[in-house]
């Protein structure tokens, strides 16, 4: 049997020109948010956040899926797909609550 050719990912151990410049800046605005992430649910607070991780977990479920249904999963080794979970899940975390907890 001929193997067919898998995914390589490449690793650049330099950052991009101005890359660690830019992450600290958005670091430094982003400690000025100070709304609470909570949503009065029946007459109890409930933070947002248990909405969030409800929500990526489903989503991350649909995907883990479809990579099923296309064979992905085979071509990659367990420690890409495990960081391509934790990668998604997160993604989806937090595209969830800027979609719709933010004020």
């Amino acid at each position: 049997m001929k193997k067919q050719p898998g995914f390589v990912i490449k690793f650049n151990p330099k950052p991009a020109p101005g890359l660690t410049i830019t992450v600290s800046l958005l670091s430094i605005m982003l400690g000025g948010c100070s709304i609470a992430p909570s949503v009065n649910v029946l007459g109890a607070f409930f933070p947002d956040w248990m909405f969030c991780i409800i929500a990526a977990l489903i989503l991350t479920s649909v995907i883990h899926r479809v990579f099923v249904a296309c064979a992905w999963n085979e071509q990659l080794s367990k420690l890409t797909m495990s960081l391509l979970y934790i990668a998604l899940y997160t993604t989806f975390a937090f595209g969830t609550w800027l979609i719709f907890f933010q004020n």
